[in-house]
């Protein structure tokens, strides 16, 4: 038996009817040779789920669409802003690796489009090529004058200076000169917050277009899976110069801690502020990495029970202790307030 709770009360359907059965034959296998109200043979072949479920929708008078249907349709804002960058295919799995968000996706195109550049983009093609280089005459005629360019270069640079990342990137793919400024103003940034709707494999891709990012913040309450977070830590550690790290009241794993650690030689401060998840597996990790590390934040980690790790050789090594007693380590700054704290971690 079938039901909807599109169909009116105490209606049903039974797909053992013979009417029911007659009208998928009509409706899905066009016979010959039988007029419209004759009758036809009780031996009906059996038909399939496909077919039950097109005459199911045609008797609730519900449109048979597919999901595939569905997900091409949300596509439509996405085609509309970065038909000319993408093609489908790159459309479709920004769309779906965002869960289905078309916001989240949007942001996602428009962190790689900067790299991409005007006719560069992927899937892009001709079109593509025409659209980067529609700011420029053919050869052979005089270049137009317009009104962005009889601005001074202070005035562009504060405009583009006003500008969000989402508008930056949105200037970047009308023309080589936007491009260009935009790629100046990214140079620029030293410290940078994600916002809290994108994700943290898009946020690999941001970070990439921040050649010289020094501090990066994940916001606040953020949480994810080992697997993104990897692709994200992959991002960051190409990037050089990026020296802070903060992860405050975010979801830290243990192993998240220890693929910092191993992947970002350059980070000097971390912050896991309210990162209630890590333990002290992880604070095994960060030791043996405190030898470069200047400032960690631990406030608030009740699972964290620290007289574990100072003075541990276990966790050192041949060091005699975390907070002091190493002529290698740099630690400056700690702040362990909230966290379990003994005797031998005074000492």
């Amino acid at each position: 038996m079938v039901r909807s709770g599109r169909q009116q009360p105490g209606r049903t359907y039974r797909l053992s009817d013979y009417d029911f059965e007659e009208e998928v034959h009509d409706n899905v296998r066009p016979s010959s040779g039988r007029g419209k109200g004759g009758k036809q043979d009780k031996k009906h072949p059996k038909k399939s789920k496909q077919q039950v479920k097109v005459l199911v929708d045609k008797r609730l008078d519900r449109p048979c669409e597919s999901p595939a249907q569905g997900s091409r349709d949300a596509l439509q804002p996405l085609r509309d802003a970065f038909g000319l960058m993408f093609d489908d295919e790159v459309l479709k799995q920004a769309f779906e690796s965002s869960h289905f968000s078309v916001d989240a996706a949007a942001d996602m195109l428009l962190a790689f489009s900067l790299d991409a550049g005007p006719g560069q983009s992927q899937g892009a093609g001709t079109s593509a090529g025409s659209a980067g280089s529609s700011s420029e005459e053919p050869e052979g005629k005089p270049a137009r004058e317009s009104e962005w360019g009889m601005l001074p270069e202070e005035v562009k640079d504060f405009l583009l200076q006003r500008l969000t990342m989402r508008e930056l990137a949105i200037v970047a793919s009308v023309s080589k000169e936007f491009l260009q400024r935009t790629r100046e103003q990214r140079k620029r940034v030293r410290s940078f917050t994600a916002p809290s709707n994108l994700s943290l494999r898009a946020l690999g891709g941001l970070i990439s277009s921040l050649p010289n990012v020094e501090t990066f913040s994940l916001g606040k309450g953020r949480s994810w899976l080992h697997e993104d977070f990897k692709v994200f830590i992959l991002a960051a550690s190409r990037q050089h110069r990026l020296r802070t790290l903060v992860l405050k009241q975010c979801a830290v794993q243990n192993e998240d801690v220890a693929l910092m650690t191993s992947m970002l030689p350059s980070l000097t401060a971390l912050d896991l502020t309210r990162c209630s998840l890590v333990s002290d597996d992880a604070v095994v990790a960060l030791a043996a990495a405190v030898a470069r590390t200047h400032r960690l934040a631990m406030k608030g980690m009740p699972e964290v029970d620290l007289p574990v790790f100072p003075g541990s050789t276990a966790a050192l090594g041949d060091a005699s202790g975390m907070l002091g007693g190493t002529s290698s380590c740099h630690l400056k700054v700690v702040n362990i307030a909230g966290c379990s704290i003994g005797d031998a971690a005074v000492k």
